[in-house]
């Protein structure tokens, strides 16, 4: 189960393997229960998810899918996609892979359905699978993990223009966009570095014992950056609370393994999390039971 926050509301994409049925749920803050928003039968796990207007956008085995506003309503808006999606306006951003020439395509698509348009050539670093794992964009720019070029290319959504942006870092992301700057994770750890042309080097937040990608998971909000270190074959999980300006982190939270039967550790029933200025929000896997938990905690 992936996690989402909007206003005062919290969302939820679940995905039923045995039913082969993705759902969109809300509820709020507050607690109470969750309202069922929509559903979308498909195969395949889904990639990150996103709200935009009380929608939730994601890709699952190549299809673009919207879900909601409206209660009940499913609509896909595109086939053959790739990598995650972001919402900018009126439109969803995603890339779509071409094995054949190796060059892969930002698609700009409307919201409410319609033609894909082409706004950028992507040239493969190499002939290798194309690996998009995040993409976030605001008007002027997308941001894009490549996972095939250990890099992170930034694209201008006037004309087209791609230029890489960090360079040499594996498996980078997932992308946290800021006004101007990008945090991001990659196998040194958690960086940030300035949306501008610049030949500095990204400036490093948290060790990779701390911040691991492609395992761990990362949050932001005005006080602090947030990581939880989902650290393969480990016994238990860490919440860490990081300054904005770096430094010594903080545990706020710790999660263990209670699996009796476990003969691997991956992340001790992490499903995902998500922060606001007064709280941390986790999935959790049920050992004892089938489903999900959400549990809720002060992020002081």
């Amino acid at each position: 189960m992936q996690l989402a926050l909007e206003g005062d509301q919290i969302y939820a994409l679940g995905f039923t393997h045995a039913l082969a049925r993705s759902r969109l749920y809300r509820f709020s803050r507050d607690g109470g229960p969750a309202t069922v928003v929509a559903e979308q039968k498909g195969l395949g796990q889904n990639k990150r998810f996103v709200v935009a207007n009380g929608a939730a956008y994601y890709v699952q085995a190549g299809r673009l899918s919207k879900l909601g506003p409206a209660q009940g309503s499913a609509l896909t808006l595109a086939e053959g996609v790739n990598s995650q999606v972001a919402v900018v306006g009126a439109h969803a951003l995603v890339m779509a892979c071409d094995d054949k020439s190796h060059v892969d395509h930002l698609l700009r698509i409307p919201i409410d359905g319609g033609a894909a348009e082409p706004i950028a050539e992507v040239p493969r670093a190499s002939r290798d699978t194309c690996q998009y794992p995040s993409l976030v964009a605001d008007e002027q720019e997308a941001y894009l993990a490549d996972w095939n070029g250990s890099r992170i290319l930034s694209v201008s959504l006037k004309d087209g223009g791609v230029r890489p942006l960090v360079r040499k870092r594996g498996f980078p992301g997932p992308l946290l966009l800021e006004p101007d700057a990008l945090v991001f994770l990659s196998a040194l750890g958690l960086q940030r570095t300035a949306r501008t042309a610049s030949s500095e080097a990204p400036t490093r937040l948290a060790s990779s014992d701390e911040a691991l990608a492609p395992w761990s998971f990362i949050a932001a909000n005005s006080a602090a950056y947030w990581v939880f270190d989902a650290i393969a074959y480990t016994t238990e999980t860490t919440l860490h609370r990081i300054p904005r300006d770096g430094g010594r982190s903080k545990p706020i939270m710790t999660l263990k393994n209670r699996d009796p039967n476990a003969e691997s550790y991956e992340g001790q029933g992490l499903s995902d999390f998500a922060i606001d200025e007064e709280c941390v929000y986790v999935a959790q896997t049920q050992f004892k039971r089938p489903g999900m938990q959400i549990l809720v905690r002060s992020v002081e």
